[in-house]
């Protein structure tokens, strides 16, 4: 995410909706760009710390049936945007769920 880009895009949605001159709206519009960037940042870091617990998951799954896939972390997380990190996370919360799940019937299978 760029917040320069960001930020001149929000002074120019401000320009067209209550007139005067882009940058009378710089000073604000970096304020919130900055904001947006930094709760973007923690959804992608919660994000990732879901999808690190999903690999290992995985990777331990994967000992039980080699056939389980273990995801690339950092692939995953390359595809992340503004509109899409809060998505992101809930998927994540959810497929880290499934995959105790699986881990755990995997487990009573080979008991």
């Amino acid at each position: 995410m760029n917040v320069m880009k960001r930020a001149w895009e929000i002074a120019r949605e401000g320009q067209s909706k209550f007139g005067g001159k882009v940058s009378e709206y710089i000073s604000e519009s970096l304020k919130q760009a900055w904001f947006e960037y930094h709760i973007f940042q923690e959804r992608v870091n919660d994000a990732r710390q879901l999808l690190n617990e999903f690999r290992s998951l995985a990777l331990e799954a994967k000992k039980y049936n080699p056939e389980t896939q273990v995801i690339d972390v950092e692939e995953v997380l390359a595809v992340a945007t503004p509109e899409n990190a809060y998505k992101l996370y809930v998927h994540s919360s959810r497929k880290v769920n499934q995959a105790k799940k699986y881990l755990k019937q995997l487990k009573a299978k080979a008991a």
